[in-house]
């Protein structure tokens, strides 16, 4: 009967080791913290673009071709064009022309058009457009109007002017008509 009670005793030693592991084992998994974060993000300013000054290449000739730089203040009827961009304070955007071949006459249905081209230094990046024109670009920047790339707006107003000049090409012929085309550029921000 010895062993009977011996067994008895390891049993019983058994189901109490059993229950105390039943309840230490809820106690660790119960020692537990939780935390809370957030996430934030600030919109920045909408970019806007505008274009208050058109490329105008005025009165033109038969067969002379006209350029206009990208420095040239607007007067008597010849200007560079001029595209202002507002938008976030040093933010880094990057800009794409939408240049075209030619200019149509506005009354002859599209059936007559004037050449235009776009030279590799007919436009200035003005970074630091307060008080700027054309001819007195603040920060003004010489670039090639096919391939613009990235640029900062400035550190005060969040603001970028582009200068445009180009060339037109007449032919000896050229029907005497009103010409127009329209020029797009688009501007982003790049998250630099």
């Amino acid at each position: 009967m010895k062993f009977s009670s011996n067994r008895n005793r390891i049993v019983g030693l058994a189901a109490v080791m059993a229950l105390a592991a039943l309840f230490a084992g809820p106690s660790a998994i119960m020692a537990q913290d939780i935390a809370t974060g957030t996430a934030t993000a600030t919109v920045q300013t909408v970019l806007t673009v505008t274009a208050p000054t058109p490329l105008a290449f005025g009165n033109i000739m038969q067969g002379v071709k006209t350029s206009v730089g990208p420095n040239v203040d607007l007067a008597g009827g010849i200007s560079s064009g001029i595209f202002q961009i507002t938008g976030a304070i040093s933010a880094e955007t990057s800009a794409y022309f939408q240049l075209p071949d030619y200019l149509w006459n506005e009354n002859a249905g599209d059936e007559d058009r004037l050449v235009i081209s776009f030279g590799t230094t007919d436009a200035v990046i003005d970074e630091d457009p307060a008080l700027a024109t054309p001819s007195a670009p603040g920060a003004g920047t010489a670039v090639n109007p096919h391939a613009l790339g990235e640029f900062n707006l400035d550190a005060v107003g969040g603001q970028a002017a582009i200068y445009l000049g180009g060339t037109v090409w007449p032919t000896v012929d050229q029907r005497a008509l009103n010409y127009s085309a329209d020029i797009v550029l688009t501007v982003a921000y790049t998250g630099n």
